[in-house]
């Protein structure tokens, strides 16, 4: 008959049918042969706490600082592929740690990811060869344009400008990514236009930099937020 889970001593036999010696009060009769009597039980907890007493915990440390230096390196205009391949850690667990889960940032993060984030420099990504149509951050592209809208420019504009389209842009602006060269037009635009205004000499144009202004005002833009970003990479 089954062993009963409330069987102060030894039953029998246990669940299964096999020839085997039924040994109880050991571990192997707990999880294999399936018996829940009192030693069985008692013998399946104390292997717990004994390997629970022996297993390496894993060193955690603050993710503040870490999240800090992971948007350094995204308004440094880095792609998080980019800082994946620097760091040797899966982009999904620097975005993790970055944005979080259901609106909710981590407190806690592996110790070994966050010396391996806080360490790297950059150097270590001037070693990384961009071309053209690299992938970068659009975190500082997207300062950029926010700062020109600020100061009245519209986003076509920009676009016709810039050389670039303005789907573009608005993906930018939406929090995407973008490409080297779409970030260096950019750059490139934002030198050209920095402390300057468009000219209103006609109702459109008044009215385009007036919507330009409000859209920007609406979100918190102003035209010094891209003073002290790094070059375009």
């Amino acid at each position: 008959m089954p062993a009963s889970p409330t069987a102060t001593t030894p039953a029998a036999r246990a669940v299964c049918d096999c020839s085997a010696d039924h040994q109880h009060g050991t571990r192997d009769m707990y999880g294999y042969h399936r018996c829940r009597c009192v030693p069985c039980a008692s013998a399946n907890l104390e292997y717990g706490r004994r390997a629970t007493a022996h297993r390496r915990r894993r060193e955690m440390a603050d993710a503040v600082p870490v999240r800090a230096r992971l948007h350094e390196l995204r308004i440094a205009g880095f792609h998080m592929r980019t800082i994946a391949e620097v760091t040797g850690i899966n982009a999904k667990v620097l975005d993790y740690v970055l944005t979080g889960r259901k609106g909710r940032l981590p407190l806690r993060v592996s110790a070994i990811h966050a010396r391996a984030i806080l360490a790297v420099g950059y150097r270590d990504f001037n070693a990384q060869t961009l071309t053209a149509g690299s992938k970068v951050s659009g975190d500082a592209t997207a300062v950029r344009v926010q700062a020109m809208v600020a100061a009245g420019w519209t986003v076509r504009y920009l676009a016709s400008e810039g050389g670039v389209s303005e789907s573009t842009l608005f993906r930018i602006l939406g929090g995407n990514g973008t490409t080297c060269d779409v970030e260096r037009a950019v750059a490139s635009l934002y030198a050209r236009l920095r402390g300057k205004a468009p000219e209103a000499n006609t109702i459109a144009e008044a009215q385009a930099l007036i919507r330009s202004q409000v859209r920007a005002a609406k979100h918190g833009w102003t035209p010094g937020m891209a003073e002290d970003l790094p070059a375009a990479a």
